[in-house]
């Protein structure tokens, strides 16, 4: 990672921090506002009932407005635009290539990629991949082999087994 992507990531990490401490902030000295209004309202009542901990419409709309502002706040402070880059990895990238799969898709919303040429051959071409797993396979096929081999016997197979076995304990990778 170069020296650019480490500053913007520790600039991206710091600007979170500090948007954090204001939304906290935010959240404290609206909720003393709630309280402080609250409290002067059940004063001018004569009521005697106890709805502090009930939850009311303005309590929600005010939630609500202070999310949609801590919301705009994140988004204004933050002006990182994400590129391609930042959800796909190179590898992918590469792999994408050496499939000869156009990724032009990639740069405009998803939404209409179900009616883009390139992402419909890209999907055919994925979901006609074969995958296996070739470590897993080839280990059934050589036992496989090997079990039909050496002998019928099964305490020869399993004494022959547990060889194997102790032999991978003593010498590992």
């Amino acid at each position: 990672m170069g020296i650019d992507m480490k500053l913007a990531k520790r600039e991206e990490r710091v600007l979170l921090r500090v948007i954090e401490q204001e939304n906290r902030w935010a959240k404290a000295h609206h909720s003393s506002e709630i309280d402080d209004n609250f409290m002067d309202s059940s004063e001018e009542s004569s009521g005697t009932e106890d709805i502090s901990d009930q939850p009311g419409p303005s309590s929600n709309i005010a939630q609500s407005s202070l999310e949609e502002n801590i919301n705009a706040q994140i988004e204004l402070r933050m002006g990182i635009k994400k590129v391609i880059e930042d959800f796909i990895s190179q590898k992918s990238l590469n792999l994408l290539k050496k499939l000869n799969i156009d990724i032009s898709f990639l740069n405009i919303s998803p939404d209409p990629w179900d009616r883009d040429d390139s992402y419909l051959k890209s999907q055919e071409i994925f979901q006609n991949l074969r995958v296996f797993n070739d470590t897993a396979e080839r280990g059934v096929k050589l036992m496989q082999d090997f079990n039909g081999l050496l002998t019928v016997d099964e305490e020869q197979k399993q004494f022959l087994l547990q060889c194997v076995e102790d032999h991978r304990k003593q010498h590992p990778d």
